[in-house]
């Protein structure tokens, strides 16, 4: 759902929103930065891996990986990215920041699926 509404407002808007509803509620002192914890979920975009890795082969790149895989891919910004050393998925992470006195949500990101948790809420 949240996904229909960013894109018929658009991104900047649904920030503009958000930081609306939350800054009054800092400067009331109901949230803070002070203690917040910080979790990212995979978000996997569709699964089109088969023909991208098609692709590869055929242009004589021995794997399908990060580097290439913009190359092949529909979706220029999709990435791998791993939980371990044999999970793996294609497309994004969410990064999320939660006042952990309140229970609010201080930020929320999303970034390419190989960035690390901690650069994910650099911005």
């Amino acid at each position: 759902m949240f996904s229909k509404i960013r894109k018929k407002i658009g991104t900047k808007r649904c920030a503009d929103i958000f930081h609306q509803r939350r800054d009054p509620l800092q400067a009331k002192g109901f949230r803070n930065e002070i203690l917040t914890f910080t979790d990212a979920t995979p978000l996997i975009a569709k699964a089109q891996i088969g023909e991208e890795r098609a692709k590869a082969l055929k242009k004589k790149e021995k794997t399908l990986n990060n580097t290439n895989i913009n190359k092949v891919a529909k979706d220029k910004d999709v990435r791998i990215g791993a939980q371990s050393k044999h999970k793996f998925w294609r497309g994004y992470k969410k990064h999320v920041s939660v006042d952990m006195r309140s229970g609010l949500i201080n930020k929320v990101a999303v970034t390419k699926a190989n960035k690390t948790d901690a650069d994910g809420m650099k911005f």
